[in-house]
């Protein structure tokens, strides 16, 4: 009697542990799609943030370059004003001193 009575409880137990099984199976498989396709917007955004941040440097180099650029043509026109003032200041064969005129060369008669 007690051997029929468990063998009728595992055959009860049987179809229970497999609807469970089957359950756990179905969510498990939900609790996947919902992961996967979070994990695939969070791949979404994170790939257009990378590229808009790539794009920005991209535009920083460029805007970098072009001041680059100006700076140099900034220190050449320094550079050519510097020797304008220069060849201004003192012409060739006069040299001054500090704060005074220098007395332009005696011409030969």
């Amino acid at each position: 009697m007690k051997q029929e009575f468990l063998t009728k409880q595992n055959d009860r137990s049987l179809p229970d542990l497999f609807n469970t099984i089957q359950r756990c199976a179905y969510q498990l498989s939900t609790v996947s799609s919902i992961y996967k396709s979070r994990v695939a917007s969070y791949d979404w955004k994170l790939m257009t943030e990378t590229q808009s941040l790539k794009d920005e440097l991209e535009q920083e180099k460029g805007q970098s370059s072009k001041l680059s650029a100006a700076i140099e043509k900034l220190e050449e026109k320094v550079a050519l004003f510097e020797s304008k003032t220069t060849a201004d200041a003192a012409p060739s064969g006069v040299e001054k001193s500090h704060g005074e005129e220098a007395d332009p060369p005696a011409k030969a008669p």
